[in-house]
């Protein structure tokens, strides 16, 4: 290969890493700040005049995000290392919902 073709290539490598990071920057903005506008609306439930919560509820609402969020970070850090890695969980509460019958 000539320097002249080795010498394109690279730019245009050089080309595709930059609008990957354009593109990383402006899909991350707008994730994070959904993220973000979500985790506030989960702070809405902390109202005791429209909610029953119980403070294990709050422990399991905590460790839930903390969690999630060192997962996020753990990605991160695995794809600048070259691994790949992805999990999923979901959130359930530890405690039972009592239901109406249960108040008598």
């Amino acid at each position: 290969m000539s320097k002249e073709k080795l010498q394109q290539t690279a730019a245009q490598l050089e080309a595709i890493k930059a609008a990957k990071r354009v593109k990383f920057v402006k899909v991350g903005q707008a994730r994070v700040a959904t993220a973000i506008k979500k985790i506030r609306l989960i702070g809405n439930l902390a109202r005791p005049s429209s909610y029953a919560f119980t403070p294990k509820d709050v422990q399991d609402l905590k460790l839930a995000l903390a969690g999630e969020v060192i997962q996020v970070v753990d990605r991160f850090n695995s794809a600048l290392e070259g691994k790949t890695q992805k999990a999923e969980t979901t959130f359930v509460f530890g405690s039972q919902v009592a239901s109406a019958s249960d108040k008598k």
